[in-house]
């Protein structure tokens, strides 16, 4: 059967510039672009809509959230795989980066689940042609998490792991400098009483001075070694951009500080957002910002004195 489409009456979005014009198609390729509307029977007419390539996601938690759309509650992987593929076709995109995090305390949580299950889901979708989009894995890895390089075993050496985050969501630094609204979001988002808060503060912070350190320079290792890219996340501080660079981190997801935002403008690494920037205190050992709130820099990034 022949798929050959004509597509008039639009607006073509190209390399440098926007065309009003008809586009032909034949065997799924593009044949031809031609400027003004078409006389071919059968054209299919835009009504001056855009017509653009298909979008690339490179993070979404879209999946995640099919997979889990209640706190406790599991949602069958295929079907949670087929309504979020269906989600990004319909929205234009036609390559998906499917984030999937590794690595959380809490057995209940999405990300501190076994994603094997997940992964044969994605197979069977892959084997049968049920899926629209192209899919690939954006591993995020939380590596003050104890069970972060186990949840992340499932994924070594997977065909479709096209790139892997470096995060830490530890309350006082980061995403999290601000303690007071890491407070809110928990506790308003997840239900958390002010003492349980605390007492979670208390143990993230131990579980990032025992495990960030090597879980990072582990997952590190393994993307150079697979020529996987790398992301940094929430970067605050020169710091944070300096040891990015140094470990060939390829894009910076989130920046927290307008600062941290615009030192990549000198150089490869490429934000992908920005958020509005807080001042912290002094560090008492190194003299540089604070990264805690206890006005000391946690082991992960302190330079040494």
């Amino acid at each position: 059967m022949s798929n050959d489409l004509v597509f008039t009456n639009g607006r073509l979005v190209l390399r440098n510039e926007i065309r009003q014009a008809s586009l032909q198609t034949a065997a799924g390729k593009i044949v031809s672009i031609t400027d003004g509307p078409s006389s071919v029977p059968g054209a299919i007419d835009l009504g001056g809509d855009y017509l653009l390539p298909g979008l690339i996601e490179l993070h979404t938690d879209n999946f995640e959230r099919h997979l889990m759309p209640r706190p406790k509650t599991r949602w069958p992987e295929l079907p949670a795989l087929l309504g979020h593929d269906a989600e990004v076709a319909a929205a234009g995109i036609t390559t998906v980066y499917d984030a999937l995090g590794v690595g959380d305390p809490d057995p209940d949580a999405m990300r501190g689940q076994d994603m094997a299950t997940v992964l044969q889901a994605l197979k069977h979708g892959l084997d049968r042609d049920l899926l629209r989009a192209d899919h690939k894995l954006h591993i995020r890895c939380e590596l003050p998490a104890e069970n972060a390089l186990t949840l992340f075993k499932p994924f070594e050496s997977h065909p479709l792991v096209g790139l892997i985050s470096l995060m830490d969501h530890t309350p006082g630094q980061r995403q999290w400098m601000d303690i007071e609204q890491a407070r809110i979001y928990y506790t308003g988002k997840k239900g958390w009483s002010d003492e349980r808060f605390a007492r979670a503060v208390i143990e993230a912070q131990q579980m990032q001075e025992r495990f960030a350190i090597p879980h990072r320079r582990y997952v590190v290792e393994y993307a150079r070694s697979q020529g996987i890219p790398l992301a940094s996340h929430d970067d605050t501080f020169q710091i944070h951009i300096d040891e990015a660079h140094s470990e060939g981190v390829a894009i910076s997801e989130f920046p927290t500080r307008v600062e941290a935002a615009q030192a990549y403008r000198s150089s490869w690494v490429r934000p992908t957002s920005c958020a509005a920037a807080r001042i912290p205190a002094t560090c008492r050992r190194c003299t540089l910002p604070s990264l805690a709130s206890s006005t000391a820099c946690p082991p992960t990034m302190c330079p040494p004195a």
